[in-house]
């Protein structure tokens, strides 16, 4: 949400919201090194700006305009449906609004193809 005053959109397909979430549900695409490289450890991701939910928490917190959102998934994606539904459940528990659509489809470009009408008419509204 850093500079979320320069967007008015954000749109996301099949995004990773919190990677270590994904690890912990048995995904192989990270290892805790790797996640710990990049961001430190998991405690202080989770505490940090640069993890999403906190990140939108406090910019709602702090009365930031949070740009309108778009996320879709697809409901066989392995790995990050069950993230991306937890983290809407989230904005849903927040008063956030957030377009979520998730279809059948997995984490690859047949469903992201398909979504794409989507993603661009919520873009051009």
């Amino acid at each position: 949400m850093k500079n979320s005053e320069s967007f008015s959109k954000i749109a996301m397909m099949s995004p990773g919201f919190d990677f270590y979430k994904i690890l912990d549900n048995g995904s192989s695409a990270f290892t805790q090194e790797f996640l710990d490289g990049l961001f430190g450890d998991r405690e202080t991701h989770l505490n940090s700006i640069n993890h999403p939910e906190t990140a939108i928490l406090a910019s709602k917190n702090e009365g930031k305009e949070i740009p309108e959102m778009f996320i879709c998934c697809g409901q066989e994606d392995e790995l990050v449906y069950d993230n991306d539904v937890d983290f809407i459940n989230i904005l849903k528990e927040n008063n956030i609004p957030v377009e979520f659509i998730e279809e059948s489809g997995g984490h690859d470009v047949l469903f992201w193809d398909k979504m794409m009408d989507n993603m661009f008419s919520f873009l051009a509204k």
